[in-house]
């Protein structure tokens, strides 16, 4: 494999199955220069987290939730979220998408909504850092893409 990714770029959307979920293969890549990386090979499929569709099915997530995706394309993912600290209390909630290391489907922008209190407070394509003040809010998240994506949701 090649360290930019290019070689394992031939694999990304190779049909796979994972947990009898179909999905499609999303190749990873990280390392900090050309000696030293690593790529990854993972099924993008339907999560766990799955039907979480509108806000009426969505999911509760807290803390350090396991990975999530949006897939099939067009998948839209709702979720209530908490913290891990007594009451639920949060102090920061981090939304990353995982990117491959070479041109993708997987790397087209997610879209990113959080609302507090049912208000929509912060938006972003691709991650999104809050830290909200005060305690006793509720928090709800919503990611939407346009293609099959993975990404990673820490309430703190």
């Amino acid at each position: 494999m090649e360290p930019d990714g290019s070689r394992g770029a031939a694999l990304n959307g190779v049909p796979c199955t994972i947990g009898g979920r179909s999905g499609q293969t999303m190749v990873g890549f990280n390392g900090p220069n050309i000696m030293l990386f690593t790529e990854t090979l993972k099924c993008v499929a339907a999560d766990s987290s799955e039907p979480n569709d509108t806000r009426a099915t969505e999911a509760t997530l807290q803390g350090f939730g396991p990975e999530q995706s949006l897939y099939p394309a067009g998948d839209s993912d709702w979720f209530a979220v908490t913290g891990m600290f007594p009451g639920g209390q949060i102090n920061s909630i981090n939304v990353t998408q995982n990117l491959t290391g070479a041109p993708s489907v997987f790397n087209t922008p997610i879209h990113i909504e959080l609302y507090q209190d049912g208000v929509l407070v912060a938006s972003s394509d691709s991650g999104l850092q809050y830290s909200p003040t005060g305690s006793g809010h509720t928090f709800e998240l919503h990611v939407t893409g346009t293609s099959p994506a993975d990404y990673s949701v820490n309430a703190m």
